[in-house]
């Protein structure tokens, strides 16, 4: 198997249900976004310890101890958001690369944990808009999904930049599975306009 062809049927999500095709779809997904928006936004956008823990194993699984590490402890700390210390860290840790090569090394040891040459990515269902689905803008999807979270009690709070922060949150499997179940059906019901287009 090619490794560029892994990377990239799962650049936009995991292309199976196999376990390397899932850690490298949530690796890459947080390579992005750590490396557009920082670490703690990154952090910051994974709901919860469950997705957190999940986040931090599959870095671990390809060998980056290191950057799971990095992750573990911005989400334990009052992180400062001007504080660059963490960027800095996980740049220097040369994610992208490094998971590259961790690929392949994990293809050339453990093949049967990705879906076969050819698969399409992304396998795994996408998120489902309901035709009747209301359009909004960003602040007001936001602004939504914090009522719904409050609704459930689970504390949440809007950012400056128009995103939603959890607080008080205890790590509950149950009440991350609640969440999740919240946050796909904010998605499934109201959307934005950059979403549909998408």
């Amino acid at each position: 198997m090619d490794a560029n062809d892994v990377w990239n049927r799962n650049a936009d999500g995991a292309c199976g249900e196999l376990l390397g095709d899932q850690h490298l779809a949530r690796a890459i997904a947080f390579d992005s976004h750590a490396q557009g928006d920082g670490v703690l936004d990154a952090v910051e956008s994974l709901v919860g310890e469950l997705l957190v823990g999940e986040t931090m194993d599959a870095f671990a699984w390809f060998g980056l101890d290191d950057v799971a590490a990095l992750i573990d402890d911005v989400a334990a700390a009052e992180a400062d958001p001007d504080d660059a210390g963490p960027d800095d860290r996980f740049h220097r840790l040369d994610v992208t690369d490094r998971l590259s090569a961790a690929l392949s090394e994990r293809l050339r040891d453990d093949a049967d944990s990705f879906a076969p040459a050819g698969t399409q990515g992304p396998g795994l269902p996408q998120r489902e808009i309901a035709a009747d689905a209301t359009v909004v803008g960003y602040r007001e999807k936001g602004i939504r999904t914090v009522m719904a979270l409050n609704a459930l009690g689970v504390g949440a709070v809007m950012t400056v930049e128009g995103g939603v922060q959890l607080i008080d949150e205890e790590g509950d499997a149950s009440l991350d599975q609640r969440i999740m179940e919240v946050l796909d059906l904010v998605d499934r019901w109201l959307v934005t306009a950059d979403e549909l287009d998408a």
